[in-house]
């Protein structure tokens, strides 16, 4: 008996996920143009999984799917707490330590256990009805930021989400020659519902001319910001 009554507590733990778990049906377009109506079923960085509406499963790999297509799937990572992640106000800023850049930039250099922090941090969102980091309630339990240091100072992939938890942003950032903190590569903008707002890319800190992209509903480029919100 007792043994029954485990499976249907595991039968519905399951049912129950699968009615909270929206299914994302939508037409998904390859590089060469191709279209399909399926729904997601996974992906990874490398391939994507999608069900026809005939029930038949394939695969594809993810370069293999317009751009646009990609930066959608990339817009569904969660604001999850990162595998081996520190709490970003566990680190400690060392204000005697600070790097003097040659353009007048300054950085505060973060430590963990008195050695400069390398490694993947996050900070979770703030309730703003508390005011010190002290009270109970202070965080909520949604990630804010997740940000890769090295040697102390932000240097890798940068991620931001919303407080309903929907990606923001991700870019990269690195350490220049004089010490001072810039983006990098591609840097891609979602608003709160999932649509990518813009796609640009960044050279030593500066927007590379002709690289920024925009999209409408429909997932087709479009020339100005000013026709994708009459959109």
């Amino acid at each position: 008996m007792r043994g029954l009554l485990i499976l249907l507590l595991f039968l519905c733990a399951n049912i129950c996920y699968a009615q909270e778990k929206e299914p994302i049906n939508r037409t998904w377009t390859s590089i060469t143009g191709t279209k399909v109506d399926a729904e997601l079923v996974s992906f990874t960085d490398r391939e994507v999984v999608l069900k026809l509406k005939q029930g038949k499963t394939i695969k594809l790999r993810l370069d293999k799917l317009a751009e646009y297509d990609q930066y959608f799937l990339k817009g569904l990572e969660k604001a999850i707490v990162p595998e081996g992640g520190v709490k970003f106000h566990q680190l400690d800023d060392n204000i005697s330590d600070l790097i003097q850049g040659k353009k007048g930039n300054k950085e505060y250099i973060h430590y963990l256990n008195k050695r400069r922090f390398s490694g993947v941090a996050y900070q979770m969102q703030t309730n703003t009805d508390k005011l010190n980091r002290g009270d109970e309630g202070y965080y909520t339990d949604v990630v804010s930021q997740i940000i890769t240091f090295k040697s102390g100072l932000p240097n890798g992939l940068y991620k931001i989400f919303y407080e309903n938890g929907q990606k923001q942003g991700e870019v990269k950032m690195r350490l220049d020659g004089t010490n001072s903190l810039l983006n990098e590569g591609l840097d891609i903008r979602w608003d709160e519902s999932g649509k990518i707002i813009s796609v640009k890319i960044y050279k030593d800190g500066e927007v590379v001319e002709g690289s920024e992209k925009k999209w409408n509903e429909k997932g087709e480029l479009i020339d100005s910001r000013k026709e994708a919100e009459a959109e």
